[in-house]
């Protein structure tokens, strides 16, 4: 078990951070000492010695024989029984089962309890009534099934972060309810104002949607999944098919977690029990309306009686009639939400496995075990994963393995409430967190087709550990299926689920992998098990084969003797940020108000004393040296990812602190490159403050260089 340090204020964003020193010579060294061994570097893991890869093999070869894709199923169906909403009934069973599960494999499993601020999903109550120009009440929960279990304890479909609410106002439809959407209203005179919104789900990040119907002056919003995307125009629906079928409603959480995640009442410190908490009205609560989801079954009786303009063409979907944007004689709609927030318990289970050389060193790998009704493929799926790499793990400690750097298996709560269980469990580490040399997070696990997005640091470990893993009985590797055959795959470069915290926030390297497909059934009491068994994975074959991925590169981050990441890599995708960025600002504002070109000649430089390093690094592997010398150099690899940070945050969201990688702010499921110089261009539309960004930027750049030993110096001039 772990004991994190409390942390019951915000965590001091501009506290110094100790730096690794110069360390390229080492290598040089090293290399020049003499080592010798007549094993080939082919046969090398990545990472490891001669002499430590040949027992890291035995090692993993035991792990991946381990996984069991029965046992998961066991598992699967277990927690699959009921619903595992977080601070419920349910929740706390899910989380006394894995406790019982991971003392079974020799663990002694530690819960840490925290109290973000949340609704009581049991409690919540809905109401959607058309009263005009026809009386009818709109379904707010799914039908049950004969094969569910537990159905009356899934709540109604309703959206965390609401306000209480009871409206009656007229409909008025908008598209995604974007705000090009809405200045599309205004350009033909409709006006929100007073009106409950009737918007599609998607396209975007769900928060947005009520922020900017909050700016557009609407008394309250209506999601829905329009069926085009995500239900009959696609296939067989639910329960028949794969697709959300016309009552499946997709609850969800509203906090706006671009401007920061987790706990909305204590943005950058840990939601202990007594910790300070900020008004709801200072929090990323405070602008949203009274909002809540139906289903296009319920959406479709609105659309029918909407009177006004045609929509456009890209407005329309997949009802048999043209969507119109509403106007005198539309639907009048009384919309009541009985709603209330409290701080509630949230539980996450934690055990570890003591390092034997670097027991201050933490490969973390976590889950969120937390659902919206069944959750099938988000996130029991994840949890289920997780438990099969614990018992792998347990069984290796038996055979008497020891990792050389500690391991944390996480099971986080609250994610599916703003991502809060892994925001508030890291933000309890604190400085603990620069200790974790990588945060693993595989989730939304419901289907065959492979997906994953790292760093570019991780990509060469990721494509190693994915060419050794056979993807779901197919026959060929998961980097053969996810590369199509052929190419490199593509990497998002972002952070999703609970990986967030930990790149965004605290600048640990971060690893997500999932997979997906067709069908949708996202968050609504439709995601359950006999659905993922009949259309997505139906022996979940492909959910033992990221159990055996995940598993795999715990084992090699927890083992390597140097830590295998390639930063040459990440400082050319940085170089082509910069001059990406440079060229926007020609497109945008007609020239190039920041110059980047140092920034640029910096990122060069920085990729040129990455690529010696590594050099001399594979040399000093292959040489065989002990491995007791490598603690600084590791520590040294650990750094870089920190000093891209930026202690006072990014323009208007202090809680994001990376200057490479953040949410897009109207959009947190978009990445977005070089936030800080970005944002206060285009954003904040502020010279002076972009100019800021790009020098902290620059310093950061130098720094990154200086960690490999070749600091370029560059004058430190205005970049106007």
């Amino acid at each position: 078990m772990i004991s994190p340090d409390l942390q019951g204020k915000r965590r001091e964003s501009e506290a110094t951070r100790s730096r690794a020193p110069t360390v390229f010579w080492a290598f040089a060294l090293a290399v020049a000492a003499g080592w010798h061994t007549d094993v080939s570097a082919q046969d090398l893991i990545p990472g490891f010695t001669p002499e430590s890869s040949s027992a890291q093999a035995r090692y993993e070869e035991g792990f991946l024989r381990s996984v069991d894709p029965g046992r998961i199923i066991d598992y699967h169906e277990y927690m699959a029984r009921g619903p595992a909403e977080d601070a419920t009934p349910g929740g706390v069973r899910r989380v006394r089962y894995i406790q019982a599960q991971l003392e079974s494999y020799g663990f002694q499993p530690e819960i840490v309890t925290l109290y973000p601020y949340m609704a009581d999903s049991r409690a919540v109550r809905v109401s959607v009534e058309m009263l005009t120009p026809t009386s009818v009440s709109l379904p707010v929960k799914e039908d049950p099934q004969p094969w569910q279990e537990r159905f009356d304890e899934i709540s109604v479909g309703f959206n965390e972060g609401t306000p209480p609410a009871d409206v009656t106002a007229e409909v008025v439809y908008a598209n995604y309810g974007r705000a090009e959407d809405y200045g599309v209203l205004k350009e033909l005179g409709v006006s929100v104002e007073g009106k409950i919104v009737l918007a599609r789900s998607g396209a975007g990040q769900r928060s947005e949607k009520p922020y900017q119907a909050h700016v557009n002056g609407a008394a309250g919003l209506i999601l829905y999944n329009d069926p085009a995307v995500d239900g009959y125009v696609r296939g067989e629906v639910y329960p028949d098919g794969p697709w959300r079928g016309p009552k499946c409603i997709e609850r969800g959480t509203l906090y706006r977690w671009s401007l920061y995640a987790g706990d909305p009442l204590t943005p950058g410190w840990a939601a202990t029990r007594h910790a300070p908490r900020i008004a709801v009205e200072e929090s990323n609560m405070a602008l949203i309306p009274p909002t809540t989801t139906i289903g296009y079954g319920g959406a479709q009786q609105i659309f029918e009686h909407l009177t006004g303009p045609v929509a456009p063409e890209d407005w329309q979907g997949g009802f048999p009639f043209e969507y119109r944007f509403g106007g005198p004689g539309s639907p009048t709609v009384h919309l009541e939400i009985d709603i209330e927030y409290a701080p509630r318990p949230s539980e996450t289970v934690v055990v570890r496995i003591p390092g034997s050389e670097y027991p201050d060193e933490v490969v973390a790998i976590g889950s969120h075990w937390d659902t919206w009704a069944y959750g099938t493929g988000d996130n029991t799926a994840g949890a289920t994963l997780l438990l099969e790499v614990a018992r792998g793990l347990g069984a290796l400690v038996d055979s008497g393995w020891r990792p050389k750097r500690t391991v944390l298996v996480a099971f986080f709560g609250a994610e599916d409430r703003g991502i809060t269980g892994s925001t508030e469990f890291a933000e309890q580490l604190g400085a603990g967190v620069d200790k974790v040399v990588t945060f693993i997070n595989p989730a939304h696990l419901g289907g065959s087709t492979f997906r994953a997005s790292t760093v570019p640091a991780l990509d060469e470990f990721l494509f190693d550990a994915a060419r050794r893993v056979e993807w779901g009985g197919s026959g060929r590797t998961i980097y053969e299926s996810w590369s199509q055959g052929g190419g490199t795959p593509s990497v998002p470069r972002r952070a999703s689920s609970d990986a967030l915290a930990f790149l965004y926030h605290f600048g640990a390297p971060v690893l997500n992998i999932g997979a997906s497909s067709e069908g949708g059934r996202y968050h609504s009491a439709c995601d359950d098990f006999r659905s993922q068994r009949m259309f997505d994975d139906p022996e979940l074959l492909h959910q033992a084969s990221m159990a055996r991925l995940g598993g795999l590169m715990a084992l090699r981050l927890a083992g390597a003797d140097l830590l295998p990441f390639r930063y040459s890599t990440y400082a050319e995708e940085v170089a082509g940020y910069l001059r990406e960025l440079e060229e926007v600002q020609r497109a945008e504002l007609g020239r190039v108000a920041v110059a980047l070109d140092r920034h640029v000649e910096q990122a060069s430089a920085w990729a040129e004393a990455a690529r010696g390093f590594e050099a001399a690094a594979a040399g000093l592997l292959e040489s065989g040296a002990d491995s007791s010398g490598f603690r600084r150099l590791n520590r040294a690899l650990m750094s870089v990812e920190r000093s891209l940070l930026v202690g006072r945050g990014l323009p208007g969201r202090f809680w994001y602190t990376h200057q490479i990688y953040a949410p897009e702010l109207h959009d947190g499921f978009a990445g977005e490159t070089l936030p800080g110089v970005r944002d206060a261009l285009f954003l904040e539309e502020n010279l002076d403050s972009a100019e800021r960004y790009a020098s902290e930027l620059l310093d950061s750049l130098r720094e990154a260089t200086a960690i490999f030993g070749e600091t370029v110096p560059s004058p430190a001039t205005s970049l106007r």
